[in-house]
């Protein structure tokens, strides 16, 4: 399915999908205390996907997943995606949160997973901050800021922080 615009789904119940959709423009998605499943490979989310409410999600693009401002138990991403874009605030409920491709700052971010683990396994970029809340662990295996500069970085004291890459910033840090 292709949506042209914006996409607002409000649910009682799960929110999954039975094929590809298409949207070019945000999406925002309210379920409540359900689950959130738009898994599938041929996904192509152009706009941010907010999620304000959920239990589960799971979320997959073909290209650059472009993620916004989410509230949910857990977030958790497919195979498919090739990057993350970031453009808004991620808060889970002591989950774990992975980002197994690139990531680019398109905006301020403040990641908070209580307890849950943070892990960026490829590189951080972007000209905005990026705060990290988790009383876990968080993990940068790869270079912070080395095609461009963060604005500043921020991770919770009460973590343990890995870093594995060169950081860059234009702040603090």
């Amino acid at each position: 399915s292709t949506i042209t615009g914006n996409l607002t789904l409000n649910s009682n119940g799960d929110v999954t999908q039975t094929a590809g959709i298409s949207v070019s423009g945000s999406t925002t998605i309210t379920a409540g205390a359900n689950d959130v499943t738009l898994d599938t490979a041929t996904n192509d989310f152009v706009g941010s996907i907010n999620i304000v409410s959920a239990d589960a999600v799971t979320l997959d693009d073909a290209n650059t997943l472009p993620l916004g401002t989410i509230t949910a138990t857990s977030l958790a991403f497919g195979t498919a995606n090739t990057a993350y874009s970031l453009n808004g605030n991620i808060t889970l409920t002591n989950n774990p949160l992975t980002f197994d491709a690139a990531v680019t700052m398109l905006g301020n971010s403040v990641l908070a997973t209580g307890s849950g683990n943070v892990s960026f396994q490829k590189t951080v970029d972007g000209g905005f901050a990026l705060t990290v809340n988790s009383s876990g662990t968080t993990d940068f295996d790869m270079a912070i800021g080395g095609g461009t500069a963060l604005s500043a970085l921020t991770v919770d004291a009460n973590g343990t922080a890995n870093f594995d890459g060169t950081i860059k910033t234009t702040g603090n840090i």
